[in-house]
C-alpha cells in the first residue's frame, strides 16, 4: 500500500519565557493512499497543532523543531515559504474547525473558491468561476450558481462547512485534512458532513486525515486511528481493533465514556478523572500517570516507549505487561 503522508519524530514547540516547550513531541504516523486516518484525544492534546505543522501553518512564537513530514518525496518541512503555496490546495489542503474565522467576509464564496483554481489551473476567470460553482453543486449546495454570489454571512453554519470542503476539494487533493469539521454543528448537520467527506473520499480515492475528540465520529468514519496525549501517539490501530481490544487506560477511558445507543444509564457516565496537564507543567514520566489507575513507580520515572507490530502500537508498561503497579 502506498503512503501519502509520513510523519516521522515531529516536534512542535512554543516559546513560553525563555523556554521552547514542546506542544507535539515526537509524534510519527503514516497516512496510506486512499484511507481515512482519524487523529483522536481531548482537548489540548496536540491534535490540531500536529495538523497545522503539517500544512506550514506555525507561526512565531510556534516552530517546527525536529522531525520530517514526508508528502510522498518532498520533505514539507525543507520546502521554502514562498514555494508552499504550490503544494497547499493541489496536493494537501485543510478544512478547518470554523469556516467563519477561514473565509473572507468582504468576498463572494464562489470568487474565493475560484481564486484557488486559478492559483494552480491555467484557466480563465470565467473557467474558475463555472468550476467553483460545479464544485458547490457537488458537495450539495442547492441553487450554488446563486450561492456562489452570497457572502459567508448569508449562509448557515453547515453550508459554510460544505463552502469549505468545496474550497479544499476543488483542485482534488492527494491528501486531505479535516481539522473538527463538524464541531461547531447540531447533530444533524454533523452526520450529512461525514457522509459528504466519507463520499467524495471514495469518489476519488484519495486520503484523508480526519481529527476529532469524538470517538464516535472517528468510529463511523475513519481505517485507523491514532490516540493522541499531551502531545505524544499513546495508541495506533486499525479502528475496529482500537474499539474492541483497546490496550492503553486512556483509550478504554475514553471509549467507556462514550454513551452506548440503547443502554440504561443510572447516574453519571463514566469519565476519566482529572485532566490533560498544561504543556508548560508535563509530569515526569508517562504524561498520563496521574489520572491512571494503573499507574506505578516506573511509570513515575519513565516515559514508555511505543511498541507492539505494524498493526496495533501502545505507549504503556501496563499493557505490555512489564511494570509492578501500587
Amino acid at each position: 500500500m502506498n503512503t501519502i503522508l509520513r510523519v516521522n519524530d515531529l516536534v512542535t514547540t512554543f516559546r513560553y519565557g525563555k523556554k521552547d516547550i514542546p506542544v507535539v513531541n515526537g509524534v510519527s504516523f503514516e497516512v496510506h493512499e486512499g484511507e481515512i486516518l482519524g487523529i483522536v484525544g481531548e482537548s489540548g492534546c496536540g491534535k490540531s497543532v500536529t495538523s497545522l505543522s503539517i500544512m506550514r501553518l506555525i507561526n512565531p512564537p510556534g516552530k517546527i523543531a525536529q522531525g520530517e513530514i514526508l508528502l510522498g518525496d518532498t520533505d514539507l518541512t525543507k520546502v521554502p515559504a514562498n514555494k508552499l503555496h504550490r503544494l497547499r490546495g493541489k496536493d494537501i489542503a485543510m478544512i478547518f474547525q470554523e469556516p467563519m474565522t477561514s473565509l473572507n467576509p468582504l468576498q463572494t464564496i464562489g470568487r474565493q473558491i475560484a481564486e484557488a483554481v486559478l492559483l494552480h489551473s491555467d484557466v480563465t476567470k470565467q473557467q474558475a468561476w463555472e468550476k467553483a460553482v460545479e464544485m458547490l453543486g457537488m458537495v450539495g449546495i442547492a441553487s450554488p450558481e446563486k450561492r456562489a454570489k452570497a457572502y459567508p454571512h448569508m449562509l448557515s453554519g453547515g453550508m459554510r462547512q460544505r463552502v469549505m470542503i468545496a474550497m479544499a476539494m476543488i483542485c482534488w487533493p492527494k491528501l486531505l485534512i479535516a481539522d473538527e469539521p463538524t464541531t461547531a454543528l447540531d447533530p444533524t448537520i454533523q452526520a450529512q458532513i461525514i457522509e459528504l467527506i466519507k463520499d467524495l473520499q471514495q469518489k476519488r480515492g484519495m486520503s484523508v486525515l480526519f481529527i476529532s475528540h469524538d470517538l464516535g465520529v472517528i468510529a463511523e468514519t475513519c481505517h485507523r486511528v491514532v490516540v493522541l496525549y499531551a502531545g505524544s501517539v499513546m495508541e495506533s490501530a486499525p479502528v475496529r481493533t482500537l474499539f474492541h481490544q483497546p490496550l492503553h487506560p486512556y483509550t478504554k477511558g475514553l471509549i467507556a465514556s462514550i454513551p452506548k445507543a440503547g443502554a440504561k444509564v443510572s447516574g453519571r457516565l463514566p469519565s476519566i478523572e482529572g485532566s490533560v496537564p498544561h504543556f508548560t507543567d508535563m509530569p515526569v514520566g508517562c504524561p498520563f500517570h496521574p489520572r491512571c489507575p494503573y499507574a506505578g513507580e516506573r511509570c513515575r520515572q519513565e516515559m514508555p516507549p511505543l511498541t507492539g507490530d505494524e498493526t496495533h502500537q501502545v505507549r504503556c508498561f501496563y499493557a505490555e505487561g512489564r511494570n509492578e503497579h501500587a
